[in-house]
């Protein structure tokens, strides 16, 4: 049953479980993380993972990791490619997160919204690429390249609003040049 517009309903409770579950017992499980914010622990290709902080939604949390790109990230942190469910499966690159392993018990929930695209059907000798041919690359865990220049999070922007007790307002406006 891969993941469609029938069963979406379905993985999004999944998903909200699956968060629920890490949240209830997040100091056991913050020892399990793999990548992200100073774990020494490294993930398996086809391992499956939940993200950390993700957005304003729970979709595109939850994969199986396909490529482990070492320090390519924004700031210096990991890239990591995962494999998410439906239309066929669809890569996406995450870093500056944490990664929470899915227990056996979790990884057997979702594999099935996973059935057209799981890890041991996977064709992993052509690589990955990150939306041009050129930043194709064949393995798993993957060096910088010769001459990388780590990405300082250039244009990205956080915004945030403080309320004072007298409920005023101070927006603190911060973009990253």
């Amino acid at each position: 049953m891969p993941l469609d517009d029938a069963n979406q309903a379905e993985f999004d409770h999944l998903h909200t479980q699956i968060d629920d579950a890490i949240r209830a017992d997040h100091e056991a499980r913050w020892m399990q993380t793999v990548g992200g914010f100073g774990s020494r622990r490294i993930p398996e290709q086809g391992m499956f993972v939940k993200t950390g902080p993700h957005g304003g939604s729970l979709r595109g949390s939850i994969g199986w990791v396909a490529q482990v790109r070492l320090k390519q990230g924004q700031f210096g942190s990991d890239n990591y490619i995962l494999c998410h469910a439906g239309n066929g499966g669809w890569a996406m690159q995450h870093s500056n997160n944490v990664f929470y392993p899915l227990t056996a018990d979790e990884v057997e929930l979702v594999r099935p919204y996973f059935a057209d695209c799981l890890p041991e059907n996977e064709d992993f000798s052509r690589g990955f690429t990150l939306g041009s041919e050129e930043t194709r690359a064949i393995g798993f865990l993957i060096d910088p390249p010769e001459g990388f220049e780590t990405r300082g999070g250039e244009g990205a922007r956080m915004r945030m609003t403080t309320i004072g007790t007298d409920g005023s307002k101070t927006l603190t406006d911060t973009v990253f040049l």
